[in-house]
């Protein structure tokens, strides 16, 4: 699966909704260790390459940041005002069945620093990156692709193949929503 990128993916009226929402003190954040986990080969006693996540504390000196669950494990892990204004966006990805979704808040950072890449699960699965704020963070494909975060974009992907974000040098944090279904 190829990745497309769609700007203006809600209307404006659904999107200000679910921004202001996000943006808003009332939403809460939970501190979160390990960004990514390293993605590297090891090989069993047979010669098969294994590919592991290992999450590595000294891969950078900024490898934490804030998310927020709505949905994982079969259930809602939010509130029903959350919720409710996410229903547009899966609405508009056509889900079949959610696997998790939960937003992101990386904080700025003096420079810009480049996560691990990682997989979010080991399988092919749909993954759609949801960007809450314009900012100068990145989403970085295996491939070295850079996709730039603007607000009301959604990047549609294989969250099962590697992928890596950055921090955020020029607001004071970078928001958005990582959604994997099916």
């Amino acid at each position: 699966m190829k990745h497309k990128i769609i700007d203006n993916f809600l209307s404006a009226e659904e999107f200000y909704n679910l921004k202001t929402l996000v943006e808003s003190n009332e939403f809460a954040w939970y501190y979160q260790t390990g960004v990514a986990y390293s993605l590297f080969n090891t090989v069993t006693s047979d010669d098969k390459p294994v590919q592991n996540d290992v999450f590595n504390p000294d891969s950078n000196k900024h490898n934490w940041f804030f998310t927020h669950v709505l949905y994982d494990e079969h259930s809602i892990k939010t509130n029903e005002n959350v919720w409710n204004a996410i229903q547009p966006l899966l609405n508009k990805l056509k889900t079949k069945a959610l696997i998790r979704i939960k937003a992101n808040c990386y904080t700025r950072t003096p420079s810009i620093i480049k996560h691990d890449f990682h997989v979010d699960y080991k399988w092919k699965q749909k993954g759609c990156i949801f960007y809450i704020n314009t900012n100068n963070g990145l989403t970085i494909l295996e491939d070295g692709t850079e996709i730039k975060s603007i607000e009301n974009r959604a990047v549609i992907l294989d969250t099962g193949k590697p992928h890596a974000s950055t921090s955020v040098t020029n607001k004071d944090r970078r928001l958005n929503l990582n959604i994997n279904y099916f």
